[in-house]
């Protein structure tokens, strides 16, 4: 009965309504050229992480056998509409989904996890800018702080990059 209320509170979205009878003034700008490279780079950057995120979770299924594989991310849409590209965006519920189902072996698909992404960060960073072994190990932090991390030293390193090509 606890989630049925919980499902119930997340799909409730609230909404500010402004009725004042005053017209409102508005200034538009016109984003500079600058600014909308920067806004593109971030989506592009974020993209990027997504699918090395994606590609990540993949292939740590994969060592469950390929079918297995196919029944997880089928269940995934069925049961809790959740398609493997959006997975990222709802990586807490992917997590818990995990744990229902896996129980204590959710945990070492969660480093399997961990470590391919860490793999793949690191190997598009040794291709960019030949770096050493990364900084984002961190003990007794949960799958989904560590994927929050990951994306923000990766957003990080690749926008600081993205403004020294830029200036």
């Amino acid at each position: 009965m606890t989630s049925s209320i919980q499902e119930e509170q997340t799909e409730k979205v609230g909404f500010v309504l402004d009725v004042s009878l005053e017209p409102k003034k508005t200034v538009t700008q016109e984003p500079s050229a600058k600014h909308e490279s920067t806004l593109a780079s971030k989506s592009i950057i974020a993209q990027q992480f997504r699918e090395l995120l994606i590609e990540a979770i993949d292939e740590a299924l994969c060592s469950l056998g390929e079918p297995v594989k196919n029944t997880i991310y089928q269940h995934l849409n069925d049961d809790f509409k959740i398609a493997k590209n959006d997975i990222p965006e709802r990586m807490e519920e992917f997590s818990e989904l995990l744990h229902k189902v896996f129980g204590l072996g959710a945990s070492r698909l969660e480093v399997r996890f961990i470590k391919n992404l860490n793999a793949k960060v690191n190997a598009v960073e040794k291709k960019e800018a030949d770096l050493g072994a990364s900084k984002w190990i961190v003990m007794e932090m949960s799958f989904t702080q560590y994927v929050c991390k990951a994306q923000e030293e990766f957003e990080c390193k690749a926008n600081s990059k993205h403004k020294r090509k830029t200036d």
